[in-house]
């Protein structure tokens, strides 16, 4: 399959064996997390993060080797035409991983915000999306900014360059299905790029993105395959 997403729950701990498959750079890392639950949760992504992608190079999760690029986006040493992309939220775990091209993905589990909703909106959204997103009936509000804050995060993780690339400046028609309306010219024309709203578990709202250069004309995105910790212990 050229194309695999995988969600996970990070409720539970690893168990010791399951740090044997971590680089010695990534547990030295895990021990400059002073707070508790963002090291176990460091921890469990990078050994789930380990696992899928050796199971799709049919590779030992130990031997993979990561760097990142300038902007910071990690990719395989060993494997550069492999692209993958992840996102947590809670204790909720996305895993997108292509062999035809930039992928990324975006997942968002409602939450209490410590900003005024129409205040981020203000910060992120574009003016025809800012006007329409003001139209909508209050209750519809929330869904909403939530819909086209992923579908954004996830545009700017696949180009690989993250919300410093402005999320104002990339402009998602509110359609069935979305796509996109307008980006920066550095990230080619909307055409070289699809976005995909996700089905997810748990009351999540996500998105994908993925470059087209070579992407079949009737690709949809695949089923995603839901693991638990003890299933993936197995």
């Amino acid at each position: 399959m050229c194309v695999s997403l995988y969600q996970f729950d990070l409720t539970d701990d690893l168990a010791d064996k399951d740090y044997a498959v971590l680089s010695v750079e990534e547990r030295d890392f895990a021990q400059t997390l002073r707070h508790a639950p963002v090291k176990r949760r460091y921890l469990r992504v990078r050994f789930h993060l380990r696992h899928v992608l050796a199971a799709f190079l049919h590779t030992p999760p130990n031997h993979l080797r990561f760097t990142k690029n300038d902007y910071g986006k990690p990719y395989l040493a060993d494997y550069p035409h492999i692209q993958f992309n992840i996102s947590h939220s809670g204790e909720h775990l996305l895993i997108a991983i292509s062999a035809i091209g930039a992928i990324g993905v975006d997942i968002e589990q409602p939450r209490i915000l410590h900003t005024p909703l129409v205040d981020l909106v203000e910060k992120c959204f574009s003016n025809p999306e800012i006007n329409y997103w003001q139209h909508l009936p209050a209750a519809e509000q929330l869904l909403a900014f939530y819909r086209f804050w992923t579908r954004k995060e996830a545009f700017v993780k696949a180009v690989g360059r993250g919300v410093a690339l402005g999320l104002p400046k990339c402009v998602i028609a509110d359609a069935s299905p979305p796509y996109l309306v307008s980006i920066p010219s550095e990230c080619g024309t909307v055409d070289d790029w699809r976005l995909f709203d996700l089905p997810l578990t748990a009351g999540l709202y996500g998105a994908l993105v993925i470059a087209t250069q070579h992407l079949p004309a009737d690709f949809v995105p695949p089923l995603i395959t839901l693991q638990t910790s003890e299933k993936n212990h197995d």
